[in-house]
């Protein structure tokens, strides 16, 4: 039983780790200058998109302006 909440314990820590990491403490400018990510997401500025890169291995700018297939593009 120890075990069991040991365990919910580390899932627990790891999904509130998980989430405290998406919030990036990069400082980028606030001006437009869309870019399309190799994830099909679109970013404001390259700022944005070099911020998410250190957390996600292989993004990188596909191409500039808005993302084509992006489910909400340039919005």
């Amino acid at each position: 039983m120890k075990s069991v909440f040991i365990f919910s314990v580390v899932i627990f820590v790891t999904m509130v780790a998980t989430e405290i990491r998406e919030d990036h403490d990069c400082i980028c400018p606030d001006y437009w200058q869309p870019v399309c990510g190799t994830d099909n997401k679109t970013y404001s500025n390259p700022c944005f998109i070099n911020c998410e890169a250190q957390y996600t291995p292989g993004l990188e700018i596909a191409y500039r302006g808005c993302c084509v297939d992006d489910p909400d593009p340039c919005a």
